[in-house]
């Protein structure tokens, strides 16, 4: 993880992952997560300044059922979301080169992006 972490100082680093679903025995409450072993499930998220979690957002129009596909960028408490950079909004259309293209833009414009913690 710390090689990965480095490379993302010179590189735009992106990496997907099959969600996985577990269930807390205390609480009773499920939990989507990326599919990733070990250690690196729960700092996985916490190495990327952008955690997108794609899903199918159900839409009504005159009684009629549709869907559209978007990537939220906040954590609902259910699965890992974020924008250390602050240049996505919380809900993005599932369209990559949309979100790239907003925060190379906001790079190159010189905007401050949200300090990482």
């Amino acid at each position: 993880m710390n090689q990965l972490m480095s490379l993302g100082k010179k590189y735009h680093i992106i990496t997907t992952a099959r969600e996985d679903t577990r269930d807390d025995a205390d609480t009773k409450q499920k939990f989507w997560g990326p599919d990733i072993l070990g250690s690196y499930r729960k700092a996985g998220p916490g190495a990327f300044d952008i955690v997108l979690y794609a899903k199918q957002e159900a839409l009504f129009d005159n009684g009629k059922r549709s869907a559209r596909y978007i990537v939220s960028t906040v954590k609902d408490g259910s699965f890992p979301a974020k924008d250390r950079t602050g240049t996505l909004d919380m809900v993005e259309p599932n369209d990559f080169r949309v979100i790239f293209t907003k925060f190379t833009a906001a790079k190159r414009a010189g905007i401050e992006l949200a300090k990482v913690q």
